[in-house]
């Protein structure tokens, strides 16, 4: 093959390149797609959940209050209160109990022993007398409910109790005591925070 030829087909081939603008008018620009976002879920912080279920036993001590009112019923058959008072005194004792976690609802009993120290002395000097009263100890058996959220158990509680009391006293030649026992209800709320998985 000759030089010349070899120039001929170059020239035509940058021709051909040249002339290849000339036909790209058909075809149309390329349109930008729109970038959609993805939605955007929020999310919603959950409280975390503890495990309150198991058996416990446990000790208090406190304050408690004592709101007594003596009744006396008059010829007519109505009753009256006579004499009504508050004592205040230390309280300690032992519970025990079971709890069952359903989640976000937590259920459970509970036997508890408290032993007092509430009590008041009345004298009366000029006739040489008194009367005491004690509240020794009262035993409570109920149920717990309360909602688990995460360490912190806020509850409710209740059921029967029965208060063991003891009346003394002196009538300025005889002394006497006796015990007695009362029973009803008791009903309360409280807080429980988990400080470790074993104690609270």
């Amino acid at each position: 093959m000759s030089v010349f030829t070899l120039r001929r087909l170059s020239a035509a081939a940058a021709l051909s390149a040249l002339a290849a603008p000339a036909f790209a008018g058909g075809f149309a620009e390329p349109v930008p797609v729109p970038v959609v976002p993805a939605p955007v879920v929020p999310v919603v912080p959950v409280a975390p959940s503890g495990d309150w279920t198991g058996g416990y036993v446990g000790g208090q001590v406190g304050m408690g209050t004592l709101d007594y009112s003596l009744e006396a019923e008059d010829e007519f058959g109505d009753t009256f209160i006579f004499e009504s008072d508050d004592f205040e005194g230390m309280t300690y004792g032992l519970q025990a109990g079971y709890m069952q976690d359903f989640g976000r609802f937590v259920l459970g009993g509970e036997v508890a022993y408290v032993m007092t120290q509430i009590g008041e002395e009345f004298v009366d000097e000029e006739f040489d007398t008194s009367d005491e009263f004690s509240l020794d100890s009262v035993l409570r058996i109920g149920a717990r409910a309360g909602f688990d959220a995460g360490r912190i158990l806020p509850y409710a509680t209740g059921g029967w109790a029965r208060a063991n009391v003891t009346f003394s006293g002196t009538d300025g030649v005889d002394s006497y005591e006796e015990e007695e026992t009362f029973d009803g209800f008791y009903y309360g709320a409280g807080v429980d925070y988990a400080l470790t998985d074993r104690f609270s």
